[in-house]
């Protein structure tokens, strides 16, 4: 089961932050085959070895499951925000939309405005 904390690097803004948090109910709700890779890969920020080992997976494995999981996020995402990236295509900000995707929170599972 997953975790409802998260911790993040110092250098993050608040506003990646932000959208990290709302990245967990989304998470959650994606098919239990992806959550662990796509918690581990892109919340606690860990290479794909480090997942694979994590998980009792091969590489392949975890790289098939981080990518399908990616594609599920993105269009969850997509649907609760806009995402503002940088020349690196890095996400940078984001600004939310007015769909709610999560019982008992404002935006998108993250109480943010």
């Amino acid at each position: 089961m997953l975790d409802d904390t998260i911790t993040f690097n110092e250098e993050q803004s608040n506003a990646i932050q932000e959208l990290s948090k709302c990245m967990l109910p989304m998470i959650k709700a994606l098919p239990e085959t992806y959550q662990q890779a796509l918690l581990l890969s892109e919340i606690e920020e860990k290479t794909h070895k480090e997942v694979a080992t994590s998980l009792g997976l091969t590489l392949p494995a975890v790289k098939s499951r981080i990518l399908r999981g990616r594609k599920i996020l993105h269009k969850s995402m997509a649907s609760c925000c806009t995402l503002h990236r940088n020349k690196l295509n890095k996400v940078v900000d984001y600004t939310p939309k007015t769909v709610d995707f999560c019982e008992g929170s404002t935006i998108q599972g993250c109480n943010i405005s």
